[in-house]
C-alpha cells in the first residue's frame, strides 16, 4: 500500500533538525514549487524533506486534538502515505500546509468517529483525562 520506503519516512520522521521554528525568509518559502514539484514525480528524497520539515508542527496539531501521542503519530503517517500515494495530484501553487493540515484535520475528525458509542468515548474520555492530569503535574 505505501509506496514510500519506510527507512524514508523514519529518516523524515526522526530528523527534527530540518524543521524550522524561526520565521525566517527559509522556512516562509518552504516548501518551494520545486520541492512539490520533485514530489509529484516521485522523488523520495524531496518527499522525506517535506516530511521532516512539517512533522513537528503536524505532531503538535494532532496531539492537542487527540490528546495521545502514539495515536497522533499514526494520524501523521496515515496522511503522509496518503498524499504519496496521490502525490501526482498535488497542486504545486496551492498551500501545502493548508493541504496537509486540512487532511490531518479530517484523519482525525474521522479516526473521532469511532468514539461514538457511550463505553468507547468513556474510554476516551477517560484517556484525556488522564493526559491532562500527566500535563499539570510537570
Amino acid at each position: 500500500m505505501i509506496l514510500v520506503s519506510q527507512v524514508s519516512l523514519k529518516k523524515a520522521w526522526q530528523n527534527e533538525s530540518l524543521i524550522h521554528f524561526a520565521p525566517n525568509s527559509k522556512a516562509m518559502n518552504f516548501p518551494n514549487e520545486h520541492i512539490l514539484d520533485q514530489v509529484t514525480q516521485g522523488d523520495e528524497r524531496a518527499f522525506t524533506e517535506l516530511c521532516s520539515h512539517f512533522h513537528f508542527p503536524a505532531f503538535k496539531f494532532c496531539t492537542v486534538l487527540l490528546k495521545d501521542e502514539k495515536e497522533a503519530e499514526g494520524i501523521i503517517r496515515d496522511v503522509f502515505a496518503k498524499i504519496w500515494e496521490e502525490r501526482v495530484q498535488l497542486k504545486t501553487k496551492d498551500n501545502f500546509q493548508s493541504y496537509l493540515f486540512m487532511n490531518l484535520r479530517n484523519q482525525i475528525f474521522g479516526q473521532m468517529k469511532k468514539y461514538t458509542d457511550p463505553a468507547s468515548r468513556k474510554q476516551y474520555l477517560d484517556r484525556i483525562h488522564s493526559f491532562n492530569e500527566k500535563q499539570t503535574e510537570y
